[in-house]
């Protein structure tokens, strides 16, 4: 009928509008909306199969019986498809929800740290077994029914808990509250609580939850390491209080001293004699700060005094150039020490004064002077039958002073300006202690300065002449006289020191300034017929240096048979190899002692009896020992040698020089990396505690492969003065091979290269 086709058409929009929402539906992937909007399609297709049929556009209507029965069926088959994916929706959340609570589960039973509900008047709700072990229970059943309330049961200070109640009431939760607490047996614990407020929906406090860690191992740890710094700044005070008792300390290093000189005067070689003597000056440079302390304090009281004894300035003389030309020569300066041959050789007088006051004179010319050379020139002023008065003058190039500034030198505490305070420091004490020093040796001391060009510190000092000595007992045993020898230095205070001493031995010394001028005076001398007897060279000059000298000279068929001596102001790794190569007969290193000199002379010109085939420093101290390199019966390694102290540096390369070895130094860590990075090295001897960079940074960086190091494999053996747990530790971590603790034992320095080079055969070196 009209009534029923009007319903029927409603219906149909009814569902279109429908099938619009579940389509939006199902386009987000709801399964529901996906199977009703299926339902309503067969609905809407019946409907507009009823209405096509009864305009008879189509013969067949789906409100047949079958239609309808096909419609109930299609409908329940979907409904079922729904309900069951319904049902497995419902299966899979309740096993997703067990899984969480089994998870849940564990975390709870099996975590270290305490999880606790409690409800806010202090009760437990819940608490897992770690927060039952924490406080001392065995059973969480326990620990609950014991535990009434929480401030009284279980804070030592109950005001923490209620401290605890107010911060959580006014800001929802809390973050590492720390409090004491009681266990079982009443032993107090510390405990670190994290918490929060859970809430019901109408924002009423339902409980309080969090965990709860036992911190009373990490707080002894913190309390250790508190004590630990207590005691260190106890000892640190010790320490300082002990650097003030400069007179207790100087004490047994003078017994050190005094042992030296007794030990100087035995029957030793030549090799001992340095040895002891280098003894004498460690102890007497390490006094050195102490000394000026305790001297000003004694000058101020009027209680100087000298110490008298017998000395020999020459070898005094000689020793100071040793100590201090180290550090002249890290700074690439030229040092010398001319001592006039009309001075008398043995005195009486104090020798450690006469060291501090150059000391202290080299040690301002060394500071403030960045190029050129420091000399030191002693002189006779003054003789009588009794007594000779010496000057000592030490000049420099350096900056200078200005003459209006001059007079304040000699003041106690006080320097040339703020600004050279600040970038050279100093405690302003020691020319002020010299000045005292020389007026009680009977001197005067001055300054001549020229600002930018240099300055001459000196002093004068009156020494009583030992008795029985004859004046003479201080010429060589055997003269030189006749020998015409030429050297060959492009420094003119080089040549002054070397020609005198020749002089003094009666030989006849020649000089030139360049090798091209000695040259043209060697050719000029074989053509004469008055060749030369022997040339030496400097190794360091410009245009033509002594090698490059000694090679043109061996090259000329008229000059080749002239012996060669080289003199170098700093030796590098094979150098005297390959000077024995060219044809030199001597390689010395500066500054070089008037017997060294001498003994070389003697030998190379044929006037003692050696078997030496080569002449260098080590094989004039001790003929039984001679080190003969083509005879070698170990091997021979290139080492660098890393150390910022003289005197062990020193130490370090006679070592290894008896040990047949090659040496080059450097001064700290950052000068080494300078080497190695142009050099190939067998071995690195490094030295921890270093300015600039230490022996621990040093190696790391060796061991970087991004550094610009030539072998990050190279052998490195770390020298200390620390013998303590955990040094050889530190030192293997940093990338070192080994490790051997100071003082240096020859023994135990042979065995551990031995270890960092087991299968070398003899007669052999690695990396030449």
């Amino acid at each position: 009928s009209y009534t029923l086709k009007y319903f029927e058409i409603n219906i149909m929009l009814i569902t279109i509008y429908m099938c619009y929402i579940l389509i939006k539906l199902s386009i987000k992937k709801d399964q529901t909306a996906i199977i009703f909007l299926s339902g309503l399609l067969i609905l809407f297709g019946t409907i507009v199969n009823d209405i096509l049929f009864d305009a008879q556009i189509i013969h067949t209507g789906l409100y047949s019986p079958f239609g309808f029965f096909f419609f109930i069926f299609s409908q329940s088959f979907l409904l079922s498809i729904n309900f069951s994916k319904a049902f497995k929706h419902i299966a899979d959340l309740t096993s997703n929800l067990a899984e969480a609570e089994k998870k849940y589960r564990s975390i709870f039973e099996n975590s270290s740290d305490g999880i606790f509900q409690t409800t806010p008047d202090g009760k437990l709700i819940t608490a897992n077994p770690a927060l039952s072990r924490i406080h001392g229970y065995e059973s969480t059943k326990e620990f609950i029914q014991s535990i009434e309330d929480l401030g009284k049961n279980l804070y030592v200070d109950p005001e923490k808990r209620k401290y605890f109640k107010t911060q959580l009431t006014q800001n929802g939760f809390i973050e590492n509250f720390e409090a004491e607490m009681y266990t079982k047996k009443g032993e107090i614990i510390e405990v670190s609580i994290n918490a929060h407020v859970v809430k019901d929906e109408s924002e009423k406090v339902l409980y309080y939850e969090g965990t709860l860690e036992d911190i009373t191992a990490k707080k002894r740890t913190i309390k250790l390491k508190i004590e630990k710094d207590i005691a260190e700044t106890s000892n640190k005070a010790k320490s300082e209080f002990l650097a003030n008792m400069s007179h207790e300390i100087r004490t047994p290093m003078n017994g050190i001293m005094g042992m030296a000189d007794l030990l100087i005067d035995t029957n030793l070689t030549s090799e001992q004699i340095d040895y002891a003597e280098t003894i004498k000056t460690s102890a007497e440079s390490l006094l050195t700060v102490i000394n000026d302390i305790l001297d000003f304090s004694k000058i101020e009281a009027g209680k100087m005094e000298l110490e008298i004894i017998d000395f020999d300035i020459r070898s005094a003389a000689e020793n100071i150039g040793e100590l201090l030309s180290l550090k002249a020569h890290e700074k690439d300066l030229e040092f010398g020490i001319i001592v006039n041959e009309d001075i008398p050789t043995y005195l009486k007088g104090d020798p450690g004064r006469i060291r501090q006051i150059l000391v202290n004179f080299a040690g301002n010319a060394i500071k403030f002077t960045e190029k050129g050379e420091i000399v030191i020139r002693i002189t006779l002023e003054q003789e009588t039958e009794t007594h000779a008065t010496v000057r000592f003058n030490l000049s420099d190039t350096g900056i200078g002073i200005p003459k209006d500034k001059v007079d304040r030198l000699f003041k106690s505490f006080s320097q040339v300006d703020a600004s050279t305070t600040r970038k050279y420091g100093g405690t302003g004490l020691g020319l002020a202690i010299s000045k005292q020093l020389a007026e009680l040796m009977g001197g005067q001391v001055g300054i001549e300065s020229e600002e930018g060009k240099g300055s001459t510190f000196w002093f004068t000092a009156i020494f009583e002449k030992q008795t029985g000595i004859s004046k003479n007992s201080n010429i060589m045993s055997v003269s030189l006289s006749g020998k015409l020898i030429l050297v060959v230095d492009d420094n003119p205070t080089n040549l002054e020191i070397i020609s005198t001493y020749i002089n003094s031995w009666g030989g006849c010394c020649h000089t030139a300034c360049s090798g091209k001028e000695a040259l043209a005076m060697l050719k000029l001398s074989v053509d004469a017929g008055g060749a030369f007897n022997l040339a030496i060279l400097d190794h360091m000059m410009p245009v033509m240096d002594g090698e490059e000298l000694g090679q043109a000279i061996k090259s000329n068929p008229k000059l080749k048979g002239i012996p060669l001596v080289m003199l170098t102001s700093r030796g590098l790794r094979g150098d005297a190899s390959r000077m024995k190569e060219i044809g030199f007969s001597a390689y010395l290193t500066k500054p070089i002692k008037r017997s060294q000199l001498y003994e070389c002379l003697a030998v190379v010109l044929g006037e003692r009896i050696d078997e030496t085939k080569f002449v260098t420093k080590y094989t004039l101290n001790e003929k039984k020992n001679i080190i003969i390199l083509a005879e070698k019966k170990f091997f021979i390694l290139n080492i660098l040698l890393v150390e910022d102290n003289p005197v062990n540096t020193k130490l370090a390369i006679k070592l290894l020089n008896k040990l047949g070895h090659n040496v080059d130094t450097a001064v700290n860590g950052k000068k080494a990396l300078e080497i190695l990075e142009k050099n190939n090295y067998d071995l690195v001897l490094m030295d921890v505690q270093m300015p600039e960079m230490d022996g621990y940074e040093a190696a790391r960086v060796i061991r970087d492969p991004n550094s610009n190091i030539l072998n990050h494999e190279i052998k490195i053996i770390a020298m200390t003065a620390h013998a303590m747990k955990g040094d050889k530790e530190k030192c293997i971590e940093s990338g070192m091979n080994d490790y051997v603790s100071k003082p240096i034992r020859t023994d135990k320095l042979t065995e551990a290269i031995a270890r960092q080079f087991p299968d070398i055969d003899a007669d052999s070196s690695l990396t030449d």
